[in-house]
């Protein structure tokens, strides 16, 4: 009799459970669709944009399960405390990055992380790019839109750490804000990765999804500080040239006297001059052209 009730039980509980577990996942999808129809433009933005590009990619903002749904609602309510940034007109979130992400609670590195953009229009576009982190070597693939990077992270197999790298994909959801103000607790660890104080960067969640793994996590990406060119340095170098020319004004054939020509020439030297300042990632990445205002002349 112990033994049927023990067996009866859990069959009986089973099925309850997993309908439990169902409508609490489809509870809180309709919640974070409904969010991103009322969180505003960008978030609404972004979640067309996955439509954009889901037939080429099949990678979209809102194909999350229920664990990936709550990963990205918590990144959402972090962020909430920043300044929501968009895209200028004509501008791309391309660039060479570095970056950091958690996971076994540990902090690793992202030492580059090549980013190419194609616009779409003047605020949406597709992305691609490569780089390497201390799992193994990937290529990116997939979209932008306002404040929005919407990327699958694919690892090159045999790569690495072969532990890690299962040649699998990641899928990483970002939004564009002020690092350090979305996350002060962690301002100690991306000020020992290199990041700046007034860094602007990519705050999300990544989302690994295989057979005998699942995850989710936290990470940031961010330009890293490039040096600029923010006026000129003009030397001018005067030369004196003399020079002595012996004349016969009797014509005696003797020399009367000695003719001094005295001339000079100006040459001048133009050097830039470059100073160390942070990225936007909604910016041109090449430095701008600074006025030739000079900065110094120095004469010699």
């Amino acid at each position: 009799m112990i033994i049927a009730l023990a067996v009866a039980i859990p069959c009986l509980c089973l099925p309850a459970y997993r309908r439990w577990r169902e409508r609490g996942r489809l509870r809180l999808e309709r919640e974070f669709k409904q969010q991103l129809k009322t969180g505003g433009a960008a978030d609404a933005a972004m979640a067309a944009a996955g439509e954009d590009v889901a037939d080429s990619h099949d990678v979209r903002w809102n194909k999350l399960d229920a664990k990936g749904y709550y990963a990205v609602q918590k990144a959402d309510l972090t962020i909430s405390r920043t300044v929501r940034l968009g895209v200028p007109v004509g501008q791309t979130p391309a660039g060479n990055y570095v970056g950091v992400y958690w996971q076994y609670g540990t902090c690793h590195p992202v030492p580059a992380k090549n980013l190419v953009c194609t616009a779409k229009d003047g605020v949406c576009g597709y992305a691609a790019g490569y780089g390497t982190d201390d799992v193994g070597s990937f290529k990116t693939y997939g979209s932008y839109k306002n404040a929005k990077l919407m990327l699958a992270k694919k690892y090159t197999p045999g790569t690495g750490d072969p532990k890690e790298n299962l040649g699998h994909t990641v899928q990483l959801r970002l939004t564009c804000c002020q690092l350090m103000v979305a996350l002060p607790r962690r301002a100690a660890e991306l000020r020992m990765w290199g990041a700046p104080a007034d860094v602007i960067g990519f705050y999300g969640t990544w989302h690994i999804r295989l057979p005998h793994y699942k995850g989710d996590g936290e990470m940031c990406l961010w330009l890293p500080p490039a040096p600029v060119v923010i006026g000129y340095k003009i030397t001018r170098m005067v030369t004196t040239n003399v020079s002595q020319l012996a004349v016969d004004q009797d014509g005696d054939g003797v020399a009367d006297m000695v003719q001094t020509t005295t001339t000079q020439s100006v040459s001048e030297v133009t050097e830039q001059v470059y100073d160390v300042r942070s990225q936007v990632p909604f910016a041109p990445k090449e430095p701008p052209i600074a006025t030739a205002v000079p900065m110094g002349t120095q004469i010699v």
